[in-house]
């Protein structure tokens, strides 16, 4: 196997693995699955601070807006399924994004980092006292993992495996991106070199677009 293959193998085995280790040291599968979804979100973070340097405080916001987009959808449209309240979780997540993005990268720096954590801390206060629609502090009830295609998802067992199928597939389209043309020119200019600062892109595209996909990665988890 190639060298730059390796990521791949590293997740496939610690996918395969996890929730033997963890049931080693008496963490219950359910565990596992929370590490799964929280890695999922970390990779989506990973685009934006990994790859442009910009310190975002308001990941937390992404992932609990996509929470509460899934389960009230499921709650009020789509009850008793899960492909559906998942699907308009992402696009819920897409379309805010997209009109948050268009004020956040009109700054910079620790203006851009303030400017995400004002984010987060306006829905945190929404989430928490708009109790009628969201359950504030008591939280959401009545929101189940459904059956999709005859397959019981309440059952940790199963869910676990394609929670992990999920997050592989999210790690390879990450590593392929990056790979592309679009993802190494983004990476070159992250990198800051002058020809592709100078020549290809600007800042507010290149970053717009590792924006976009790190809220757009959330909701997946």
């Amino acid at each position: 196997m190639r060298r730059d293959h390796a990521p791949l193998l590293i997740a496939a085995v610690a996918l395969a693995t996890l929730p033997f280790v963890l049931d080693a040291v008496g963490l219950p599968l359910r565990s596992s699955i929370d590490v799964v979804v929280f890695a999922i979100a970390c990779l989506g973070l990973n685009v934006l601070v990994g790859y442009t340097g910009l310190v975002s405080f308001g990941h937390g916001a992404w992932f609990g807006l996509a929470a509460y987009a899934a389960a009230l959808s499921q709650k009020y449209w789509f009850p008793g399924q899960l492909v559906l309240p998942a699907l308009f979780a992402l696009l819920f997540i897409a379309v805010t994004a997209a009109l948050a993005g268009a004020l956040i990268l009109r700054r910079r720096g620790v203006y851009f980092s303030l400017l995400t954590l004002a984010l987060t801390a306006l829905l945190f206060a929404i989430g928490y006292r708009w109790t009628e629609f969201t359950g504030g502090e008591s939280g959401l009830g009545g929101v189940t993992r459904a059956t999709v295609l005859g397959v019981n998802l309440e059952r940790d067992a199963i869910y676990y495996w394609v929670v992990a199928a999920v997050g592989f597939v999210v790690t390879f389209l990450l590593w392929r991106f990056h790979r592309s043309p679009a993802g190494s020119v983004l990476v070159a200019f992250a990198d800051g070199s002058p020809a592709v600062i100078v020549n290809v892109v600007d800042w507010g595209y290149g970053t717009a677009v590792r924006l976009g996909l790190r809220a757009w990665l959330v909701p997946t988890s």
